[in-house]
């Protein structure tokens, strides 16, 4: 079959390989000066929160400095006290001391929603932004928002209670492969 390469839309994967440096997994960089992480949830099947924590430096240099996984069912709190534990703990840095996650990214589509919203506003971090992929080029930024939407938190319904910020998945996929 066609490889990426040959369709034109990522870039050499050997390339980026060779390109590699040696990290400790879990350890920031000394380079870096903020980290955030990103979650996306999957509902199906058991369900499980996978994450990713990312280290940035000067010229929008980055590096994965770890990954995992909560499992459990999205709409069920624990899962999102689990993984919220788990971004809350301090990061060693390579040079010494320790950094936080600055900004947490989530996305919120899937068939939870609904529930993912209330998990959210209930967790009431402001390091958190809801987000909500959308497809297609007609857009105006690669991020928009934030759109007030309705949460549910306890069983109550708040009308515009959570600010969803919206990300244009196919200009973020063009822009990260036009920096690689």
């Amino acid at each position: 079959g066609e490889t990426w390469q040959e369709q034109g839309d990522a870039p050499d994967w050997q390339r980026l390989y060779e390109r590699r440096e040696p990290m400790e997994r879990g350890v920031v960089p000394s380079w870096a000066t903020v980290v955030t992480a990103g979650v996306d949830n999957q509902s199906a099947g058991e369900g499980r929160l996978e994450y990713a924590i990312w280290a940035w430096g000067a010229g929008l240099r980055s590096a994965l400095i770890d990954a995992g996984a909560v499992l459990g069912d999205p709409a069920r709190a624990e899962a999102w006290d689990e993984l919220h534990a788990a971004l809350s703990a301090e990061l060693p840095r390579e040079s010494g001391g320790t950094m936080t996650i600055a900004k947490i990214g989530v996305d919120t589509g899937g068939s939870v929603t609904s529930a993912v919203y209330g998990h959210l506003r209930r967790l009431r971090d402001p390091r958190i932004l809801p987000l909500k992929g959308e497809d297609g080029w007609n857009r105006t930024a690669m991020v928009a928002g934030p759109t007030l939407v309705d949460a549910t938190e306890g069983g109550k319904k708040i009308k515009r209670g959570l600010k969803l910020w919206r990300a244009s998945v196919s200009m973020l996929k063009a822009e990260l492969y036009r920096r690689l």
